[in-house]
């Protein structure tokens, strides 16, 4: 049986929160997700890729949204080869400059070196939710949902 977690990370993938705003997000996220399951906060050395392992369907443009399904793998891989450090990448299709992070990623997908992970979470935090959490750790953050 298929369980779920719910990883919210800070949009840029870089931006590591000071302390006191990461401790202040861990709780507020526990709060908001205490009835699903455990609560872990990471900082990790150097930017990862949080995938929504199990949900991910579809890898578009974000200039003409064409389907990036045969190259996007290969882009990841390179960028993998300098541990994330240059995310810039020029999509096949229209030749747009963007970055790995800023692609369409559906279900979303996005780099950190900072998250927050709730276990056994199979849906997304409301917007309201949201907007306290982005409020609480200092930056927009997203959201990636994973079925283990």
């Amino acid at each position: 049986m298929a369980s779920y977690h719910l990883n919210v990370i800070p949009s840029d993938p870089r931006l590591i929160p000071d302390p006191t705003r990461q401790e202040e997000g861990v709780r507020l996220f526990r709060s908001m997700v205490a009835r699903d399951g455990p609560v872990e906060a990471r900082v990790h050395e150097q930017v990862q890729f949080i995938i929504p392992m199990g949900n991910l369907q579809r890898v578009s443009c974000p200039k003409c949204g064409a389907d990036l399904k045969d190259w996007w793998g290969d882009a990841l891989g390179r960028a993998r080869e300098s541990q994330f450090a240059d995310l810039s990448v020029v999509t096949p299709c229209c030749q747009h400059q963007t970055t790995l992070n800023d692609l369409r990623w559906d279900f979303p997908a996005g780099f950190a070196r900072f998250e927050m992970e709730a276990e056994n979470r199979g849906d997304y935090l409301e917007p309201g939710q949201l907007g306290e959490l982005e409020h609480a750790i200092g930056c927009p953050l997203r959201q990636v949902l994973s079925r283990v």
